[in-house]
């Protein structure tokens, strides 16, 4: 059997406020959780605090309206229910006002860090390739050190080039370069194994560069792509909040 309309209302009214209660609280216990070890010195720490405060700024702009909602209709069940619960009804006028200017603040609060983080992160990425490249250096260095003194070897002992080329130990594309250096001195050896650690250098340098563009591409667009999306977002939840507060502050006093 179907419950009769009048006491289906003030359930309706308070599971309406109670819902929209939990919305809220359950926010604000998040936004203070987030101070919670607080890196107020780091850029990055204040780009996802406002990201992670503008993702989540909806839902009390959903669970205000479920109250505002619930309280409407209990003054529509009880008109005396207005002087009911005056400190909730008092803090949930203010919540808006109070959000909506956290929300004009988290904007160029993010903007600014956003791109001062971007830069941090470039010059990392800016340090890790130049380590790298003292690294390949290092590299090549002792290779061709050690590769100098193998080949010196190789054809400064009589008949050891020969043996090892029938032993199929030297690669079958380098022959015909090895063989141009029999009976050559040890200059044309050295101008030859430089000559290949340059070109092989330079190889591994456009992969190292191309690795670091492409790191950098990635930053940018991601940081441009949150920028755009937290700013817009920032802005839609200022523009919710702040007509709220205008519709409140236009309400006749007696019924505040």
């Amino acid at each position: 059997m179907a419950a009769a309309p009048s006491s289906v209302a003030p359930l309706a009214a308070r599971a309406l406020r109670l819902v929209g209660l939990v919305l809220v609280l359950s926010v604000l216990v998040d936004y203070v959780a987030s101070l919670v070890g607080a890196n107020w010195s780091e850029p990055r720490w204040y780009v996802a605090t406002s990201s992670q405060w503008i993702d989540r700024g909806v839902v009390p702009l959903v669970g205000l309206t479920l109250w505002f909602s619930g309280d409407w209709l209990a003054q529509q069940l009880d008109p005396l229910a207005i002087t009911q619960q005056k400190l909730v009804r008092a803090i949930a006028r203010i919540l808006p006002l109070v959000l909506s200017v956290i929300f004009i603040l988290a904007v160029p609060i993010h903007l600014s860090n956003a791109f001062t983080s971007q830069a941090q992160r470039l010059e990392e990425v800016q340090q890790q390739a130049q380590q790298q490249q003292q690294a390949l250096d290092l590299q090549f260095q002792a290779a061709i050190a050690q590769q100098k003194q193998q080949l010196k070897q190789l054809f400064g002992t009589p008949g050891l080039f020969e043996q090892v080329k029938a032993s199929g130990q030297i690669p079958p594309d380098q022959v015909a370069d090895f063989e141009k250096l029999v009976g050559k001195p040890e200059a044309d050896i050295d101008r030859f194994v430089d000559q290949r650690a340059a070109e092989a250098k330079q190889k591994q340098e456009a992969e190292l560069k191309a690795n670091q563009d492409k790191q950098t591409s990635a930053i940018r667009r991601e940081v441009t792509a949150n920028t755009v999306r937290t700013s817009l977002l920032g802005l839609l939840l200022v523009i919710g909040y702040g007509g709220i507060s205008w519709g409140i502050l236009r309400q006749n006093p007696a019924n505040v």
